[in-house]
C-alpha cells in the first residue's frame, strides 16, 4: 500500500515514476523489429568436443583378403624363384640317388651281380669338411650384412671363395679314383660304373654353377653392393651352396650303401 501511494503522489506531483501497472503502449521511438541483443554465455555444453582417436588396430583380427593379388618386390620375387629352383634341384637328385639305391642293391642280388669291389677315396673327406666351411662362410657373411659389417662380409667371401676353390681340386681328384675303381673292372656290366658316372656328372655340373655364383658375390662384396637393405644376391648363393651340403651329404651316404651292398658280395681282390 505504501509503494502505490508514493507512485500515486508522484504522478500528481508530475515527476517520472515506474509505472507498474501502466496499459499505455511502448514508445514508438523505440525500434521494436530489431532483436534484443544477448550476451552469450558459453558453458560447457557449448565448449565442442575433441575429436575421438581411432582405435589401435586389431593385429589378431582375421585379415580381408584383398581384391587384386598385389606384386612382390623384385627381391622377393628372386628369393621364391631360388626356393622353387632348390625344390626342383631337390626332387631331381633325391630321386636320383634313390633309384641310385635301388638299382645296387638289384644288380647284387641278380644274375647280373657286380663283381668289382668298390673304394671310397680318403679325400672325400677333406672335401665335405671344405664344403661345409663354404655354407659356414656364407651364413656368416650373409648375417653380417644384415648389421651393416662390411669388413665380415668381405672376408667371409674371401674365406669361401678360398675354401670353394680348394673343395673344387681335392672333389675333382676323389671323383676321379672313384670312377677309376670301378673301370678296371673286365667289363663295364660288372661294375656300378655307369650309373655312378651319371651321379657324379650331376653333382659337379651344380658345383660349377654354385662356383661361378660364389665367385659373383664375392665380387658384389668387394665392391660394398651388400647392407642390411640390399642383400638378396648373398642370400640366394648361402641357400644354394646349403643345398648342395645336403646333396653331397646324401650323395655320399648313397655311395657308401653302395660300397657294403657290393662288397658284400664281390670276391676278395
Amino acid at each position: 500500500m505504501c509503494h502505490l501511494a508514493r507512485c500515486y503522489s508522484g504522478r500528481q506531483k508530475g515527476t517520472h515514476r515506474p509505472d507498474f501497472f501502466s496499459d499505455r503502449p511502448p514508445d514508438a521511438s523505440i525500434d521494436q523489429s530489431q532483436p534484443k541483443k544477448t550476451t552469450e554465455i558459453t558453458t560447457l555444453d557449448t565448449i565442442p568436443n575433441p575429436p575421438i582417436p581411432n582405435p589401435p588396430a586389431d593385429f589378431n583380427a582375421p585379415k580381408q583378403p584383398a581384391s587384386k593379388p598385389q606384386a612382390l618386390p623384385a627381391d622377393a620375387r628372386a628369393a621364391q624363384g631360388m626356393w622353387l629352383m632348390i625344390g626342383s634341384l631337390a626332387i631331381f637328385f633325391f630321386s636320383s640317388i634313390l633309384l641310385y639305391v635301388i638299382y645296387i642293391a638289384m644288380r647284387v642280388g641278380s644274375d647280373r651281380a657286380i663283381t668289382q669291389r668298390m673304394v671310397l677315396p680318403w679325400s672325400f673327406i677333406p672335401s665335405t669338411l671344405l664344403l661345409i666351411g663354404v655354407s659356414v662362410c656364407l651364413e656368416w657373411a650373409y648375417r653380417a650384412a644384415k648389421k651393416d659389417r662390411l669388413a665380415t662380409v668381405k672376408q667371409m667371401t674371401i674365406g669361401a671363395c678360398a675354401m670353394g676353390v680348394a673343395f673344387l681340386f681335392i672333389q675333382s681328384d676323389g671323383m676321379k679314383r672313384l670312377l677309376d675303381g670301378l673301370a678296371d673292372a673286365p667289363t663295364r656290366n660288372e661294375s656300378a660304373y655307369g650309373y655312378t658316372f651319371i651321379l657324379v656328372f650331376l653333382h659337379a655340373a651344380h658345383v660349377v654353377g654354385g662356383a661361378i655364383g660364389l665367385w659373383w658375390t664375392a665380387r658384389n662384396a668387394l665392391a660394398n653392393r651388400y647392407d642390411h637393405e640390399r642383400n638378396i644376391g648373398l642370400k640366394v648363393c648361402t641357400l644354394y651352396w646349403h643345398f648342395l651340403d645336403v646333396v653331397w651329404v646324401l650323395l655320399l651316404v648313397s655311395f657308401w650303401i653302395a660300397l657294403v651292398l657290393v662288397n658284400a658280395k664281390a670276391p676278395i681282390q
